[in-house]
C-alpha cells in the first residue's frame, strides 16, 4: 500500500483504502482544527442567540445538525489518518456501514409516519379541521382573511389573503 498521506482517501474494494496526496496547504490537522473551530464558534453563536435573542428556539435536530456533520467528518478523518493497519481499514468500512444503516432506519421510520399520518397540510389535523370543512362547504365567500392563506387555498380551494397588519398608535414614534 505504501505511504498514507493525511487527507483525500478513497475506498477500493471491501477494505482497501487508497490515499492520494492532499492539495497544497491542506492537511488532516488543518481540517480537524477548522472543524473544531467551527463547532466552538457555532456553539458560542447559538448560546449568544439563545441568551440575548430568542430563547424560544428549540435545541432540536434541525438546530444541532451542523454539529452532527462536524462530528461525522471529524470521525471519518480520524479513522482515515490512522488506517494503516488492516483492522483500522475495516473500522472505516464498519463506520460507513453503521452510518448508512442508522440513516436508512431513520428514513424508513419517517417514511412510514408520513405515509400513514401525513405531514404538513396532508396531516389528519389539517384534513379533518372543522374550519377547513366549513370553508369547503361555504364556497361563496367573497374574501377570506387568515394567518395561513396558503392552507386555505390548498385545502379549501378558496383564494385568501393574509390578515391585515395591526398598528398600535401608542407604539409608533413620530
Amino acid at each position: 500500500m505504501g505511504r498514507r498521506p493525511d487527507f483525500d482517501c478513497s475506498l477500493r474494494g471491501a477494505a482497501d483504502i487508497h490515499c492520494a496526496q492532499p492539495p497544497a496547504g491542506y492537511s488532516a490537522e488543518a481540517v480537524r482544527d477548522f472543524l473544531v473551530s467551527f463547532a466552538v464558534v457555532y456553539l458560542v453563536v447559538l448560546a449568544i442567540s439563545l441568551l440575548f435573542g430568542d430563547a424560544q428556539v428549540p435545541l432540536d435536530h434541525r438546530i444541532l445538525s451542523p454539529l452532527y456533520l462536524v462530528a461525522a467528518l471529524y470521525a471519518a478523518i480520524f479513522i482515515v489518518v490512522r488506517a494503516q493497519a488492516k483492522f483500522l481499514q475495516l473500522a472505516w468500512v464498519a463506520f460507513v456501514v453503521v452510518l448508512f444503516v442508522a440513516h436508512s432506519w431513520t428514513a424508513m421510520v419517517w417514511l412510514d409516519r408520513v405515509s400513514t399520518q401525513g405531514v404538513g397540510f396532508s396531516s389528519a389535523q389539517w384534513r379533518q379541521s372543522a374550519t377547513m370543512d366549513y370553508l369547503r362547504r361555504t364556497k361563496g365567500m367573497s374574501q377570506v382573511y387568515t394567518n395561513a392563506p396558503d392552507s386555505v387555498y390548498l385545502l379549501a380551494g378558496l383564494p385568501a389573503s393574509m390578515l391585515p397588519r395591526h398598528n398600535r398608535p401608542r407604539d409608533e414614534i413620530g
